[in-house]
């Protein structure tokens, strides 16, 4: 790491207690901020008049933004190409770890998942209000899209890395099958 930063030890120790305070920056920067629901979209673009088909273009907007950040992240400054498939798999062990090392991480883990829920739940309320879908539980129709987002990024994982068109596709059927 010494090399790769080109700092010294004492450096990165002067602003880092010790090796986990270092890995928990590393988790609240690239694995808690990122999964935030603020941290992949801008809250601004979501309005009291976002429908529910605007919301999930704004929401794969900033998925496929976070998953370039962390690309474009970890390639920067490397001549040689960063695998996808391989940077989707060590960020899902990343965020493994960070729960088992870190005790903060699962409560902030968990109360992103809750937010985002809720924000889903919000915006489904108002589709429904609005007559832009059919009547259906928002709990559980704003669970399913998280469960999507998250099981599509899980499965991806272990093959090819997060495709998020084909997610797109998941949502967009999702929808439709809402509509009607």
């Amino acid at each position: 790491m010494e090399d790769h930063l080109g700092l010294s030890r004492g450096v990165i120790f002067y602003h880092y207690r010790d090796k986990l305070d270092l890995f928990k920056n590393v988790i609240d920067k690239y694995v808690i901020n990122k999964q935030q629901l603020y941290g992949k979209i801008e809250m601004t673009d979501v309005t009291e008049e976002t429908t529910l088909r605007e919301f999930i273009d704004i929401y794969l907007k900033g998925a496929r933004q976070v998953i370039e950040y962390l690309y474009n992240t970890l390639r920067e400054g490397e001549e040689i190409p960063v695998n996808k498939n391989a940077l989707d798999r060590s960020y899902l062990e990343l965020s493994l770890y960070a729960g088992h090392y870190y005790p903060a991480f699962n409560k902030a883990f968990q109360d992103s998942v809750s937010f985002e829920l809720n924000t889903w739940i919000k915006i489904i309320n108002k589709a429904i209000e609005n007559k832009e879908i059919r009547p259906v539980n928002p709990e559980l129709t704003a669970q399913q899209f998280q469960s999507m987002y998250y099981g599509e990024g899980f499965l991806k994982s272990f093959k090819e890395g997060v495709d998020v068109e084909n997610l797109r596709d998941l949502f967009l059927n999702f929808y439709s099958i809402l509509k009607n």
